[in-house]
């Protein structure tokens, strides 16, 4: 993540507007933390102003972070109408966020899928490639979700969804 948010966030600073901001929530060390955003600032160029590093020890995984990331956004802007969320791992493509993000669907949650006619999974392993894919087709069987793609790091929130969710 270190390596691939830099490069992320230099794809998106060319599509985002003044009203866009990324937070980045970062639990690793304070070293790699502070490194890891002198790279995205300067990645971000003109846009650099658009981001904000919220760094913590405490390591709640994934939906920990987002969590936190989602209740720092609600509590600076809490009349913004959209917020996207994923996962710096290299394996989103900085367009397919845009398109979330620019969706004309209006419903609470939109979720990126890796597994559409347009999508692209790049850098990859074959078992985690297998493992996605069963994960994929297990979990919505189990929990009867109609969702394609329900480990996917990609996802539009409404601020009624972020609101319920915290």
């Amino acid at each position: 993540e270190a390596d691939a948010l830099p490069l992320l966030i230099a794809e998106l600073s060319l599509h985002l507007t003044e009203r866009d901001v990324i937070i980045v929530v970062d639990d690793s060390t304070l070293t790699t933390a502070r490194e890891t955003e002198v790279r995205c600032r300067a990645m971000a160029g003109d846009a650099s102003h658009n981001l904000i590093f919220d760094h913590s020890y405490q390591r709640g995984g994934r939906g920990g972070a987002v969590r936190r990331g989602l209740k720092l956004a609600l509590s600076i802007w809490p009349n913004v109408h959209w917020f996207v969320e994923c996962d710096a791992d290299g394996s989103h493509r900085a367009v397919d966020v845009i398109r979330v993000l620019n969706s004309d669907l209006s419903s609470d949650l939109l979720v990126g899928s890796r597994y559409l006619p347009d999508s692209r999974i790049i850098g990859w392993s074959a078992s985690r490639r297998i493992q996605s894919r069963a994960l994929n087709i297990l979990i919505p069987r189990i929990l009867k979700l109609h969702i394609h793609d329900v480990t996917n790091g990609l996802r539009r929130y409404s601020r009624r969804a972020v609101e319920q969710l915290l």
